[in-house]
């Protein structure tokens, strides 16, 4: 409101009510319902507080579609989002270890928790009864307690926060995005693929990214799956 009568762009990156409704999907009871009035409270702010600007940016075309079904009137515009293919380029000097699998990001963030509790507990135990000495490296700064706690079980490092991510994405042998819930285009995976690195997705990791299953990373959509996957790139 203070911004009227003035040139005014807004840049969500993505829409957020998309997320709320992925981790409703995901949570039971009490849980759930109070994430559904959060979700219809987020799709509200949305229509009526975004139509205040004159530009509206988001990432990709998933979200800007998502937007304009609440409301076509705004002014959307899409600007994909991206990484220094140089900066993260491989590394030939970086010791590559065979068997370790990692996932990156900041960890306080709900979509990572829920990414990294589901990669450690779902998937891992199905990759270690093919492959018993393969490893989960959950890289990334503040992890909370939930994904500490992650570092208890068996064959699970985390790091907490790095001075640089590159070797350890150059030195593992595969990069795991787990995401079942979030938005927009994950730029995690778009630095393990600058990084040379075979990537393991769910699908909900690939919106915005122009890429194909089998060709630029390998997509798996239950644990079973993707753990099949995983051993295989490790194989």
């Amino acid at each position: 409101r203070d911004l009227a009568g003035y040139p005014s762009v807004v840049v969500p990156l993505d829409a957020a009510h998309l997320g709320t409704e992925t981790r409703m999907r995901a949570s039971r009871g009490v849980k759930r319902l109070l994430l559904r009035i959060e979700e219809r409270r987020v799709r509200r702010f949305e229509s009526r507080e975004y139509a205040r600007f004159d530009r509206v940016i988001v990432v990709s075309e998933q979200d800007r579609a998502a937007l304009e079904r609440l409301n076509p009137g705004l002014a959307l515009t899409v600007i994909p989002n991206g990484v220094d293919s140089d900066f993260y380029a491989p590394d030939a000097q970086v010791t590559l270890d065979r068997l370790r699998m990692v996932f990156t990001g900041v960890m306080s963030s709900p979509a990572n928790l829920v990414a990294a509790e589901y990669i450690a507990k779902s998937v891992l135990p199905l990759v270690r009864m093919a492959c018993p000495d393969a490893r989960l490296a959950l890289v990334g700064r503040a992890p909370p307690p939930r994904v500490r706690a992650l570092a208890d079980l068996e064959g699970v490092e985390v790091t907490g926060e790095v001075p640089d991510v590159r070797p350890w994405l150059t030195g593992s042998r595969v990069f795991v995005c787990p995401m079942i819930t979030g938005t927009g285009i994950k730029n995690k995976l778009l630095e393990a693929m600058a990084a040379g690195l075979p990537c393991v997705a769910t699908p909900l990791a690939l919106g915005g990214l122009n890429v194909h299953p089998g060709r630029e990373l390998l997509v798996g959509d239950t644990p079973e799956a993707m753990a099949a996957l995983l051993v295989q790139v490790l194989n």
